[in-house]
């Protein structure tokens, strides 16, 4: 909506001049921040940023408090990661893979000179001493061998249609409702789920 009368007085208005104090400081404030204005930038910066840190803090511990009582069981639980592992190194050696044994961060791949029969049920067997984990990747109808406490010890793997899975070695039988341990070691194992 216009209104002609008030055009007319903003018109009429006149901008007062500025006094010769207020100019020059006016005029020093823009030199300060004419030269300061890569530190005046990083400030700015730090401060859009700054709330990152306690958003951070809070996310962590969140995850932790929600992740902890899963990652503190003592039950075994098939892996997708060892499952994908198990896969990758088929992929490789094929036919002739025996096993993955995977003991403080090194890795050892066991495998035949011959191709194998197939199979489709992988397993993950787990041997736990104190902190020491042994954690074995193999197939049903494989037979491992691995030292455990300076001594070798060979098995052959077999998995159940139950989900069972059932070691035999020379001088002892494992499953999960006859557990015994072997060398020290408290075993663990169960079928892997596929990776897809």
């Amino acid at each position: 909506m216009k209104d002609p009368r008030l055009d007319d007085f903003l018109k009429k208005l006149s901008v007062p001049e500025p006094d010769p104090a207020a100019r020059s400081r006016a005029l020093s404030r823009a030199r300060a921040a004419f030269e300061n204005r890569e530190a005046i930038a990083l400030v700015e910066e730090e401060r859009a940023w700054g709330w990152l840190g306690p958003v951070g803090f809070a996310l962590a511990l969140l995850i932790a408090v929600f992740f902890l009582p899963f990652s503190l069981s003592t039950e075994p639980s098939p892996s997708f990661a060892d499952r994908v592992m198990l896969d990758e190194m088929t992929a490789l050696f094929h036919q002739r893979l025996t096993a993955v044994v995977e003991r403080g961060g090194e890795v050892d791949v066991q495998t035949s000179l011959q191709d194998m029969p197939s199979s489709e049920q992988p397993v993950r067997i787990l041997f736990r001493r104190g902190r020491e984990v042994v954690r074995v990747l193999s197939f049903s109808g494989r037979e491992v061998c691995l030292d455990l406490d300076g001594k070798r010890v060979c098995f052959d793997v077999l998995a159940t249609k139950d989900d069972n899975v059932i070691l035999m070695g020379g001088d002892f039988l494992w499953d999960r409702d006859h557990s015994v341990s072997l060398a020290g070691y408290r075993i663990e194992a169960v079928t892997l789920l596929p990776a897809s």
